[in-house]
């Protein structure tokens, strides 16, 4: 284990403002389950798996959750106004230096706001970390990098065409093959998913926010998770974005669906998407019935540190990473 005892307490500084700027602006802290009785639905998320026996002789396949929207949606449906959480999040992911399968993030959600307060509130948060903890934060060219300037901002279809794409769509599959080929491998069985990210996980990722923080928004319409969809001079997009610093993903945020007809057709095509042969959370579908106008942000807080930290992987800042433990009773 590389964490020191000096960054355990950095980091636990750095938590506690992360609740004195929640606190200020009158946000609720919630604690939900971990445990969650449906299927994630997300096709490119997988879910760590738990059997309960807590039932009588009736055993229950539950899941541990892959955030705490689902829970944190019906909070707001019951009248919670903005609230906030710090939990964990388990996902069935490789370890990597910005991977572990139980990781600490941060949701919030804001009442009658859409996605671009969202990243207002995001990025006065993180001037905030780092002004209150007087951190020094640098760029991979190892220079410094000026939080007190407004975070960019860009569009999906406007930083394609930077990389000399112009599309007419974010939806037409023939349209973004016939212009990425040569560039990139591309076969038949591929999803419009699929050829974007081969595209955008090798040429554009690891440059974006580089120089300065940059919010990346109004990705494709199948990439809308449960984010509401709109309609951009002529053109649908998800009303979603992401932060990048570094080169690094730090957030995943949107203005949120509210419309339960259109988030049941949306579940029920993801969990066939995934062959989960299960049923959507009808509970939470419901509960949209009384969700109000919002927009939420999921926050990978101990990429966050890493990145403000200066570190080179989250293993500098969590205990007891999965892979080194694994090593380690194995050897024993």
């Amino acid at each position: 284990m590389k964490i020191t005892k000096k960054l355990i307490r950095i980091r636990g500084e750095l938590l506690d403002s992360v609740n004195v700027f929640f606190k200020k602006r009158g946000f609720l802290r919630v604690e939900t389950p971990a445990i969650y009785l449906c299927e994630e639905s997300n096709p490119h998320i997988k879910s760590i798996r738990v059997l309960l026996n807590s039932s009588g002789n009736k055993a229950i396949n539950a899941t541990l959750i892959t955030s705490p929207e689902i829970y944190m949606k019906r909070l707001l449906a019951e009248g919670f106004g903005n609230i906030y959480q710090i939990c964990r999040f388990y996902r069935d992911d490789e370890s990597t230096i910005l991977h572990n399968p139980e990781f600490t993030g941060l949701e919030f959600y804001e009442i009658n706001r859409n996605y671009f307060d969202t990243m207002d509130t995001t990025e006065e948060m993180i001037k905030y970390l780092a002004e209150s903890n007087s951190l020094k934060v640098r760029n991979r060219k190892n220079r410094p990098l000026d939080l007190s300037k407004p975070f960019d901002r860009v569009s999906v279809l406007s930083l394609l065409y930077e990389y000399g794409l112009k599309l007419n769509s974010l939806e037409d599959k023939e349209e973004l093959s016939s212009k990425l080929k040569g560039r990139i491998n591309i076969s038949e069985s591929d999803s419009y998913d699929d050829i974007f990210f081969k595209f955008f996980l090798t040429y554009i990722e690891p440059h974006l926010g580089s120089e300065h923080p940059l919010f990346l928004y109004d990705y494709p319409p199948s990439m809308c998770s449960m984010a509401r969809i709109s309609e951009k001079d002529g053109i649908r997009v998800s009303e979603r974005y992401e932060l990048y610093i570094n080169g690094i993903e730090i957030c995943n945020g949107f203005t949120e669906l509210t419309d339960p007809k259109e988030q049941a057709e949306r579940l029920s095509a993801d969990l066939a998407a995934k062959g989960a042969g299960k049923d959507y959370d009808r509970v939470f579908v419901e509960a949209l019935k009384r969700l109000p106008e919002c927009s939420g942000n999921a926050i990978g807080l101990d990429r966050l540190f890493m990145v403000l930290l200066n570190l080179q992987s989250i293993k500098d800042i969590i205990l007891f990473p999965l892979d080194e433990e694994i090593r380690l009773y194995e050897k024993s």
